[in-house]
């Protein structure tokens, strides 16, 4: 093997490394976010008089894990387009893991969050945390 097919073949390794990474941590922000939905509604159910206080301590972090959500989720795009432009020999640098010129090709950070794969789950957790502290309030 050619050495600069070796060196293309491990800069493809590395960055589907991060790319594996990239993808993996939505997974852990859907589940942390169920678990505050879940804490939430367990906690209005064991208080004698709840409120709307425990709909909003538990609205902030679902919405900070949809916005984060968002982010890793554009971040994995922009990472797929440098592996892309790595495969097809358009990459200058060697080893290179700036995925930043790779922004423009990708959907923007309002585009993403509107994607099914984000705003459903997010809305789901928010409507039933709304729905089920307006029924016990």
């Amino acid at each position: 093997m050619p050495a600069d097919d070796y060196s293309t073949s491990q800069h493809l390794i590395i960055v589907q490394g991060v790319i594996n990474r990239l993808e993996n941590i939505p997974i852990s922000l859907k589940g942390i976010s169920a678990t505050i939905t879940a804490g939430a509604i367990a906690l209005l159910g064991a208080m004698d008089n709840p409120s709307f206080v425990i709909f909003f301590a538990g609205a902030i972090p679902i919405f900070m894990f949809f916005l984060l959500d968002t982010v890793y989720l554009q971040l994995g795009r922009m990472y797929r387009k440098l592996y892309d432009s790595i495969r097809a020999g358009e990459t200058e640098k060697d080893y290179t893991l700036d995925a930043s010129p790779f922004k423009k090709d990708v959907d923007s950070l309002f585009d993403t969050a509107i994607s099914w794969s984000v705003w459903m789950f997010y809305f789901a957790n928010l409507l039933a945390l709304f729905l089920i502290t307006a029924y016990v309030t």
